[in-house]
């Protein structure tokens, strides 16, 4: 099973490219609103990608982030040391692609670097989403 995610399109590369061009640093760090918007942009790829092009969402919000270490156990990741930046949100709209799953029917596949974090965004989208 492939575990990567599917490869930005030509226009998703256009579109991000065109986001990075007109990003001024401040102080050496990404400003804000244009970190957000490219999450957006990215978040909205992954939808079309993963879920269909009609999938719809609102409410995304920043959860937390993760700082995940070089290992091979449970949260830890084979790569390297990583941070991954958690954003929820809620449909709008039914998925006509791929497949969900609840909170109590995760798949057993996980990747072992992301099954501790799964359940603190549930948490916290329970708390702060709905």
């Amino acid at each position: 099973m492939n575990t990567e995610p599917a490869p930005l399109t030509p226009e998703e590369w256009t579109r991000w490219t065109e986001l990075t061009k007109r990003i001024r640093f401040v102080d050496g760090r990404i400003p804000l609103g244009a970190f957000l918007l490219g999450v957006n942009i990215y978040t909205s790829c992954r939808l079309s990608c993963e879920l269909g092009t009609d999938t719809k969402m609102s409410k995304l919000q920043f959860v937390r982030y993760f700082d995940t270490m070089k290992g091979a156990g449970i949260g830890e990741c084979p790569r390297g040391q990583e941070v991954k930046i958690a954003f929820a949100g809620l449909l709008e709209t039914e998925p006509k692609e791929g497949e969900w799953f609840t909170e109590d029917s995760l798949p057993a596949n996980i990747l072992p670097e992301f099954q501790p974090i799964i359940p603190v965004i549930f948490t916290w989208a329970k708390k702060n989403l709905i």
